[in-house]
């Protein structure tokens, strides 16, 4: 995952098994790291579900799944489960892209939900990728 060090003013690219995802003070999540002994926070977006989403593709690709498409979360192993989530949280996104928001407040809302489901996706794909 990608993260910016605002001291050196470079990007940092620190590997996934590095990376732990915290509460901030504002209730937002974020993804946290330490590099050279600071501390970097990176707010996780969608770009992360369609990262997640390529991650999940090939670990079935190497474990010869061709279809693990569930409908409503009736998954018998951790790999659907993971696809699931990923296919759930993509559906999100969709979703919240045709909305219109008349207020603040409701975009907050909906972009709450949306990085809850985007955040449940990436522990999935983790589980699936320690099996």
């Amino acid at each position: 995952m990608k993260f910016y060090n605002v001291k050196t003013r470079e990007a940092v690219e620190v590997p996934d098994d590095q990376v732990t995802v915290v509460t901030m003070k504002n209730g937002k999540k974020a993804a946290q790291t330490i590099v050279d002994g600071t501390k970097l926070f990176r707010i996780i977006g969608k770009e992360d579900a369609a990262r997640l989403a390529a991650i999940m593709e090939e670990l079935r690709s190497r474990e010869g799944i061709t279809e693990t498409r569930v409908a409503f979360g009736g998954v018998d192993n951790q790999i659907e489960s993971a696809d699931y989530a990923i296919t759930y949280a993509a559906e999100a996104i969709a979703y919240q892209r045709a909305q219109k928001y008349s207020s603040v407040g409701q975009l907050r809302s909906s972009s709450g939900v949306l990085r809850g489901k985007i955040l449940k996706a990436k522990n999935e794909v983790g589980k699936a990728l320690n099996e």
